[in-house]
């Protein structure tokens, strides 16, 4: 029973809320209005004296008819563009009646006290000043007026209309809509034009909350000595823009300013740095296989070296190989020393199968020793990520309020503004704030971009005031989202590492032959001590083809039965690495690994800060 008690309630509230606007609009049964007639007398400066009589039959007595008045008028021209003009209204008089006036959400409100009788017909009469203020055209002044506003809750028929104009005017150029519409035949509505008046009737009736309107458009600066209605609150859409703005500067200044990256050509290694080191500085992340080629360096630094065998180990390949123990580490870096320290824990000479479940938990030692939070920080803002939301999230707040109401009056619906501010967001994105080649930014950046101010600029194209607060908000927008692109990750030593390390890529880079021999006859292990670097640059075909001719022999740390060339040296090094890395992996495939490494402060500086 309780079950269908909780049924019965929530039918009831939904079928309550399906059919309230019914109840709503069901009032409207209490009069008809059976003639309409408005005199419209326009002045020079954009003020209107209107005169509105109705004679209305009673279907039922009522004690008070409201008379709605909008202050905001809204003014369709025939490409179908909107705006919103700013009415005042005054000298409101109600002829033979009392009446009470107010002001509620931007309507003015005239409540006229009625004497009324059921089934008879009485006449009222309503009289205001309508201003409209300066025309903001540009090119042209028009006249735009509701002669029947759709605020009448009841059908109306016998419509007259009288429009005086101060000024000749082009009788061409004048226009009918229904309910916002230029959908108007011959057969609708007669009129003519006499003098500066225009005389008219409309040939049918309306239904509740219609609306019949004129427009004509008239010569530039036709209207003289116009008050400013201006709606100033506009202004208040620059808020969020200007916010981001100040927030945008003060980041810069904080984090940007002077900030850049710095650094000479060199064909050494910055600081002595290691090839990890070089490729966490260089990608800001450490890789396991970036461990693993230290023992390269260590090879070449006459730790340990290589000897390719064929011991029934393939993975794939060719071939595998030894790593034989050549001497104790005895220097000071930590992620070398742990490396060859467990690697020759137990024996000199090892194989690939003694890494397999041995390794791995020394290796991610080994590459949190270099990749750690205190190491991170240092070359990382630590708040750069949540500073960069905020900063979308006002970027995107600042689209939002410049745009959507100008969205609403382009589409008369809330529905498009969410599509249209997600076009403008991602276009501007794409275009300013994101890393990607120029030709994505000019397709997939400025078409969506031109696409979103369209559809904003569009209805308030032809005036100059709104157009300019406008522009001034979407230049806000772009130059937010320029400090949104110049905000480093990087602090300033991280930079000031990063420009050092392109530095020695290019120095690389750029090295010749003639300046490659020279440095071969400084130091004979110059170009293998170079590898392990110019490997994790990816740049080994063009560093193999400025040591050809000119290396004519493997490192003496590398035995193989291979015949010597450079293009053998690189597949080997390749397959080291790929081959060490999966077999120290092997326990971490194998779900083994349940070790949890703690890391000494003393071991993480020495990485990178003592450099």
């Amino acid at each position: 029973m309780w079950l269908s008690v909780k049924k019965l309630i929530k039918y009831f509230l939904c079928a309550f809320i399906l059919f309230l606007p019914l109840t709503v609009h069901g009032t409207s049964a209490d009069i008809e209005v059976v003639t309409y007639d408005i005199k419209a007398d326009v002045k020079a400066n954009r003020t209107v004296n209107i005169d509105e009589t109705y004679n209305f039959y009673f279907i039922n007595q009522i004690s008070t008819f409201t008379r709605i008045i909008d202050t905001k008028l809204v003014t369709i021209r025939p490409n179908m563009t909107k705006r919103i003009t700013n009415v005042k209204i005054s000298n409101v008089n109600v002829k033979n009646n009392d009446f009470e006036e107010k002001i509620v959400d931007n309507k003015k409100l005239v409540k006229i006290l009625l004497d009324s009788k059921k089934d008879e017909v009485s006449e009222y009469n309503v009289s205001y000043t309508y201003n409209l203020g300066k025309d903001t055209g540009v090119g042209f002044d028009e006249l735009f007026l509701n002669l029947i506003d759709g605020t009448f809750n009841a059908n109306i028929s016998n419509i007259n209309f009288e429009v005086t104009l101060p000024f000749e005017f082009d009788a061409k150029k004048v226009q009918f809509l229904l309910n916002g519409k230029y959908n108007l035949t011959e057969n609708d509505i007669t009129y003519s034009v006499k003098g500066n008046t225009i005389y008219g009737v409309l040939e049918r009736s309306l239904s509740p909350l219609q609306t019949f309107s004129i427009r004509v458009e008239l010569k530039d600066r036709y209207f003289i000595n116009t008050t400013d209605n201006y709606n100033y609150m506009i202004l208040f859409i620059l808020v969020f823009p200007l916010g981001g703005i100040i927030y945008g500067i003060i980041c810069w200044v904080k984090f940007a300013k002077g900030n850049k990256i710095k650094g000479k050509m060199t064909d050494v290694p910055p600081y002595d740095f290691d090839p990890a080191e070089i490729s966490y500085l260089y990608k800001g992340f450490s890789k396991e296989s970036d461990i693993v080629t230290l023992l390269i360096t260590l090879a070449n630094r006459g730790y340990l070296m290589f000897e390719e065998s064929d011991d029934g180990y393939k993975l794939d390949k060719p071939n595998s190989f030894k790593i034989i123990k050549l001497k104790d580490y005895d220097d000071n870096n930590a992620a070398q020393k742990i490396l060859f320290e467990k690697l020759f824990e137990n024996e000199d000479t090892i194989t690939l199968k003694d890494i397999e479940y041995n390794l791995f938990d020394s290796l991610m030692e080994a590459k949190n020793s270099l990749d750690n939070e205190y190491n991170r920080y240092r070359i990382f803002y630590k708040n750069m990520k949540k500073i960069k939301t905020y900063m979308s999230i006002l970027g995107v707040l600042s689209i939002i309020t410049v745009n959507s109401y100008f969205i609403y009056l382009f589409a008369n619906t809330f529905y498009l503004i969410p599509i249209i501010i997600v076009i403008l967001c991602f276009g501007i994105y794409i275009l300013i704030a994101s890393d990607t080649k120029l030709l994505i930014k000019l397709i997939f950046g400025i078409a969506p971009l031109v696409a979103g101010v369209y559809v904003s600029v569009l209805p308030i194209i032809n005036e100059s005031k709104t157009m300019m607060i406008y522009i001034v908000g979407m230049i806000l927008i772009i130059i937010q989202a320029l400090f949104f692109k110049k905000l480093p990750e990087r602090t300033i030593y991280g930079n000031n590492m990063l420009g050092d390390v392109y530095g020695f890529k290019s120095g690389l880079k750029a090295l010749n032959k003639e300046k490659l021999t020279q440095k071969l006859i400084d130091d004979p292990n110059y170009f293998y001590n170079m590898y392990p670097y110019v490997y994790l640059f990816d740049i080994c075909e063009d560093w193999n083809k400025k040591g050809n001719e000119i290396i004519t022999s493997f490192p003496s740390w590398y035995v193989t039965k291979e015949e010597f060339s450079l293009q053998n040296f690189q597949k080997f090094v390749r397959n080291m690495v790929y081959l060490t890395t999966q077999a120290m992996f092997k326990k971490q495939f194998s779900g083994m690994s349940t070790t949890h490494v703690e890391y000494k402060k003393d071991l993480k500086v020495k990485n990178i800060e003592e450099k």
